[in-house]
């Protein structure tokens, strides 16, 4: 079959460019690097501080309050890079014809926008694992260390607007905060099951 008369090569040619954009492998490796950065962070933050407020927020109800919500503004900061991220390689994968690739302008608004909300997300953080790591000190609720280490990160994650170099540390010590907290939360859940194991063995012993 002969090819579509009233379909012009240079047609063809658009629509080919534009429908497979969202299908290449390069452009699905980094829709998954935005997703990891901007909704799967955002719902592990929340949903960490989330858990973490239920353990010990009656201790320190305000400072976890203020927190979680710390913890959706951060959330919300990510969520936008990530969408501004994927909408301007939409975009730009969308329309070749116009070299926005090239143009300077339209780097120098593109970085500046998506550096300046993400480091408005690092703020964010920076306040919560200070509140979070007060509030562990203060009130012995969390290991002296785990609690020196949320001090240290949140104060390093405040400035990152203004030395994004350090953001690397930052991510670092968010890294082995989380898997400390994640241990112990999960050695918590541990030691209740075994109560709950050895208090029923106890009342079926008495029946």
């Amino acid at each position: 079959m002969g090819p579509n008369p009233g379909f012009s090569e240079s047609s063809r040619h658009h629509v080919s460019s534009v429908i497979p954009c969202c299908l290449t492998k390069s452009n699905l490796k980094w829709f998954r690097a935005d997703f990891l950065y901007g909704p799967l962070w955002a719902a592990s933050l929340v949903t960490a501080v989330y858990a973490l407020r239920e353990h010990i927020g009656e201790l320190a109800p305000r400072r976890m309050t203020l927190a979680l919500l710390a913890a959706f503004v951060a959330a919300a900061m990510f969520v936008t890079v990530a969408s501004i991220r994927y909408s301007n390689r939409h975009y730009q994968m969308s329309h070749p014809e116009l070299n926005l690739e090239m143009s300077t302008p339209v780097l120098v608004v593109w970085t500046t926008i998506t550096a300046g909300v993400s480091a408005a997300g690092w703020h964010f953080l920076g306040w919560l694992q200070l509140l979070i790591g007060s509030a562990g000190w203060t009130f012995r609720c969390l290991p002296r260390a785990l609690s020196a280490l949320y001090l240290v990160g949140g104060s390093a994650s405040l400035f990152v607007y203004r030395a994004p170099d350090i953001e690397a540390t930052v991510v670092m010590l968010g890294v082995v905060v989380n898997t400390w907290l994640g241990i112990l939360f999960w050695k918590d859940r541990m030691g209740e099951k075994q109560a709950s194991v050895i208090e029923a063995s106890q009342h079926a012993s008495q029946k």
